[in-house]
């Protein structure tokens, strides 16, 4: 009953924010995982150095890439997320493709960047240009290519011509996962007892 409440008051926030104006990216800074889903609009260049493949992303069943690439702003470097782009067919060869030259101005949602620690990285060391990665990871970014990201992510909505589909997170982890484990561990009591028939 607790986790349908929660769920149905998560998409009444969505939808709020959702129709909200846009920030400004120093206000959706300081509010951090506050200003997840409001709208953005900002502007800025992207860096030629370096734009992100991020691995395993399926559409469809098709294998591809997030496109992240990182738009130098007043308020700091700010990672982007351009959308989905489909795989080659051959690995080891990487997608023809460069994100905008010069000054842009940017639409879409604040994401926050999502990190999972069992996710290992695969890339080695600084290299310019496309670098397919496993995650986005803003430690990694710092130590190879000395530059420090904000705690944000721009869900590109315009402009640009990759697919976006972005499914904003109903229910956030630190509340599913308390309710797997204990519907888990419930079951183990069961499990013991047919296994000790």
């Amino acid at each position: 009953m607790a986790a349908s409440n929660d769920k149905t008051a998560r998409l009444a926030q969505i939808e709020q924010r959702a129709e909200a104006s846009p920030l400004e990216l120093f206000a959706a800074v300081q509010m951090g995982e506050q200003a997840v889903d409001f709208p953005l609009r900002v502007e800025g260049r992207f860096s030629a150095d370096i734009t992100l493949l991020v691995d395993n992303k399926l559409r469809d069943g098709m294998p591809g890439y997030e496109v992240v690439g990182l738009l130098d702003t007043d308020a700091g470097w700010l990672p982007v997320n351009w959308g989905w782009l489909k795989a080659g067919t051959a690995r080891d060869a990487l997608p023809d493709f460069h994100l905008p030259d010069g000054l842009i101005t940017l639409n879409g949602r604040v994401g926050e960047p999502s990190l999972n620690s069992f996710i290992r990285e695969t890339a080695s060391g600084a290299q310019p240009g496309l670098v397919r990665v496993q995650q986005f990871d803003p430690v990694w970014i710092e130590q190879h290519y000395q530059l420090q990201v904000l705690p944000l992510m721009l869900y590109v909505t315009e402009p640009g011509e990759l697919r976006r589909d972005w499914q904003p997170v109903v229910m956030p982890l630190k509340n599913i996962w308390p309710m797997r484990f204990n519907g888990l561990a419930s079951h183990w009591p069961f499990l013991l007892f047919s296994f000790l028939q």
